[in-house]
């Protein structure tokens, strides 16, 4: 009677079990592919970089962000879009990879840079002041290229909204927002 007790324990379990394969597999990536896609272009020291970007334009999208993904181009990243200027509070939660996170400012220029995040840990990441934009690239990449605070960053409209028009849902990525620089609120979904 033990042994089928467990049997069925163990069956219940695998519809979980295979949900968690899915978001830890290697198409976490690929599941990106619903996603705005525009271009984005930081002018820095007579220099132009470009990256391609997925946009989180929507709460669900900004709720998985790139959570599960293992492995990114280097000149991929994700943008998440902010409707007002407010102060943004953002975690790796569920993130694997290291990133360096650009906060831009209704002007489009980048008001603060954490390097080198690290992966899955809740402790929170603050944004320097208001700003209309948080930005992801790989770890690395800001230093690689010489991207610093005061570059400005520009939008190519292609699929997804520019910064002068972002989505009207506050960044949250499945990470925090902060409503005030006093009131910080964190999203316990995954």
């Amino acid at each position: 009677m033990d042994v089928a007790r467990f049997a069925l324990g163990v069956l219940s379990m695998l519809p979980w079990l295979g949900c968690a394969a899915a978001e830890d597999s290697p198409d976490a990536l690929a599941q990106l592919s619903g996603f705005p896609e525009s271009a984005i272009t930081i002018a820095h020291a007579g220099k132009h970089d470009r990256f391609r970007v997925w946009t989180a334009d929507t709460e669900a999208r900004q709720e998985r962000g790139l959570m599960f993904v293992r492995s990114m181009p280097s000149d991929r990243g994700m943008l998440f879009p902010r409707a007002v200027p407010d102060f943004v509070v953002l975690w790796m939660k569920n993130t694997y990879l290291s990133l360096d996170v650009l906060f831009i400012d209704e002007s489009g220029v980048i008001v603060g840079i954490v390097a080198n995040t690290t992966p899955l840990r809740t402790n929170t990441i603050p944004s320097p002041g208001p700003v209309t934009a948080v930005l992801e690239l790989n770890a690395g990449e800001t230093a690689r290229r010489g991207i610093r605070t005061g570059d400005r960053v520009t939008v190519e409209r292609s699929d997804a909204a520019s910064l002068e028009s972002p989505a009207a849902t506050p960044l949250s990525s499945g990470r925090c927002s902060r409503q005030t620089k006093e009131t910080m609120e964190c999203s316990s979904k995954p």
